[in-house]
């Protein structure tokens, strides 16, 4: 699609690179201009709908139908890793809705999303019930966030960060989900040793949630998704049974980052993304609560390049993962000859990176400024679908002076590019904000009882 109306900065590494926000733009202008049609997207869990969307499409005839059917595909993609939900539909179009039943078949382009999300959803697990999570300050709370590495613990007394600690461990490498469980509740009860009692207890855990149960996790990647699902309500239980049966919520750590980040700020409409083995991300509107969508930008499409680079467990083309994450600083790597030893692992690549940027090596900016960029075209993109204030960073692709690098290249980029968007704030948080904040703002998420009433 012509993009020549647009400014638009390519990635210095990724020259093909066809941003997502740029098409559809086009797109879009060349509708109103044209005339044409209106679309209802919807993506649905079971019979209840948990998004929808109305686009104008260009009229349907048989010349339109590749270019339609492939903006509203992406669109679709886009809603249902935002939201999550097992159906994808689109009213107002029958050729559409037909393209798009077959492209999320079992046996279509988009099998892999279908198979993901008929786990996700096929036994049971969303009630169709939403909870508004987060913004609670009253009372005595413990917040836990865990990590690949570690687990952190805070205790927080009106709001007040009393005490926080980090404890190493190696949560992968653990075959029995009671081994997470008294981890979690060691960490928990030195931190109420810091609390005259405790009212509420709040989690962070990096995984897919649905109706408050972990349903997939890195974290327990040393045992069978079937185990933690079967597990997981019992180690909340028995957190709540510890603590007298106080109230106890649990949420992905990308939405507890972004809570986080907009309690620090003392802002709404805050888009948290972490750079990191993936990509991670939460979303905090104008209520200050967390979002009951699932947040997985990964898997989101921002480059709409017909070459572009393939997601290794997708199998999709053009999603944020394979940019904004160590996959993505690996690849541009590659691409600049700073290269290791063989079989050298991600994080062990990003060190290299690290070290290169700090000795002022040139390739390792070239790298920075290609994730910088990227990381505009994302943000412009993922503008369309939340109302965006401020923009918290972190992760360990943003450490270091490389990370700076890519944060002054993503902030000139959207001044570039996109200057209806210069309303909307870079935020890097300090250290001890990325280390300790996420436990404090994870005790905020569970509301006493009669909270409100």
């Amino acid at each position: 699609m012509d993009q020549a109306a647009q400014r638009v900065e390519p990635p210095p590494l990724e020259p093909g690179f066809e941003p997502a926000a740029v098409w559809n733009r086009a797109y879009r202008d060349r509708v109103a201009s044209a005339g044409g049609d209106r679309a209802l997207l919807r993506v649905a869990r079971g019979s209840r709908t948990v998004a929808c969307r109305e686009e104008g499409i260009l009229s349907s005839r048989d010349d339109t139908l590749c270019e339609n059917g492939r903006f509203v595909e992406r669109i679709a993609k886009f809603m249902l890793w935002q939201t999550g939900g097992d159906s994808v539909s689109v009213e107002g179009s029958a050729p559409l809705d037909r393209f798009l039943s077959r492209t999320y078949s079992a046996a279509g382009a988009r099998g892999f999303d279908r198979a993901f999300f008929d786990d996700l959803y096929g036994s049971g697990g969303d009630s169709g019930s939403v909870r508004a999570l987060g913004g609670n300050r009253e009372g005595c709370r413990l917040g836990f966030d865990l990590g690949a590495s570690d687990r952190k613990c805070a205790a927080v007394k009106d709001g007040e960060l009393v005490h926080s600690e980090e404890i190493p461990w190696d949560p992968a490498s653990f075959r029995d989900p009671k081994r997470h469980f008294e981890g979690i509740l060691d960490s928990l009860k030195r931190a109420a040793a810091h609390l005259p009692r405790v009212d509420a207890i709040g989690g962070s855990v990096a995984g897919v949630f649905s109706d408050g149960n972990l349903r997939v996790s890195s974290l327990f990647r040393g045992m069978p998704a079937s185990l933690l699902r079967a597990r997981w309500p019992g180690i909340v239980a028995g957190i709540r049974e510890a603590f007298g049966g106080v109230p106890v919520a649990v949420a992905n750590d990308g939405a507890v980052a972004a809570l986080a980040g907009a309690e620090a700020l003392g802002a709404r409409r805050v888009l948290g993304l972490s750079l990191g083995s993936s990509l991670a991300a939460g979303y905090v509107g104008d209520g200050g609560e967390i979002s009951d969508g699932i947040d997985e930008l990964a898997f989101a499409p921002i480059d709409y390049a017909p070459e572009a680079p393939a997601d290794e467990w997708s199998g999709d083309r053009g999603c944020a993962v394979s940019y904004l994450s160590q996959q993505g600083t690996a690849r541009f790597m590659d691409r600049v000859g700073i290269r290791g030893p063989a079989g050298e692992s991600l994080p062990e690549r990003l060190l290299r990176l690290q070290r290169a940027a700090a000795n002022g090596d040139e390739r390792a900016d070239r790298v920075y400024e290609t994730v910088g960029v990227c990381l505009a075209h994302a943000i412009a993109h993922f503008a369309d679908f939340y109302p965006l204030r401020h923009v918290l960073l972190f992760g360990r692709v943003l450490s270091g002076e490389g990370g700076g690098r890519a944060v002054r290249s993503a902030n000139a980029a959207l001044a570039e590019s996109y200057p209806d968007l210069s309303g909307v704030r870079l935020h890097v948080p300090e250290e001890r904000q990325r280390r300790h904040g996420q436990a404090a703002a994870a005790a905020s998420l569970p509301a006493l009882p009669g909270a409100g009433a």
